[in-house]
């Protein structure tokens, strides 16, 4: 089964942004240790600084890349932030490619 996560933020949930990060690093770090990992990961949104040169989650999302999954983030959002040259996992990918992503997926988990 082709499982998709959407990761729409830098943090989960509303509320303070303090507890939100603390979940988003937890939840990316959980997911290493999982035994049915995700096929691919997508970064939109402020999700996409998740990806970029600095991120809490760098070295979970690149094991996680070593584990076969595969990472992208959307260009119009890396564009909009200023993070083309800062991306350091994964890959930038269009929206056509992340429509067809989501419609081919069999399940998708949006965060």
């Amino acid at each position: 089964m082709k499982k998709m996560v959407l990761i729409s933020s830098d943090k989960m949930g509303e509320g303070e942004e303090e507890i939100g990060k603390i979940m988003m690093k937890k939840f990316i770090n959980g997911l290493v240790g999982l035994d049915e990992k995700p096929e691919k990961l997508v970064f939109y949104g402020l999700g996409v600084k998740l990806t970029a040169k600095g991120s809490p989650v760098m070295d979970a999302l690149l094991s996680l890349e070593n584990m076969g999954v595969e990472i992208v983030s959307c260009a119009t959002c890396v564009n909009y932030y200023g993070l083309t040259d800062k991306i350091q996992v994964g890959r930038i990918g269009n929206m056509p490619e992340l429509l067809k992503s989501v419609m081919e997926a069999d399940d998708t988990i949006s965060i």
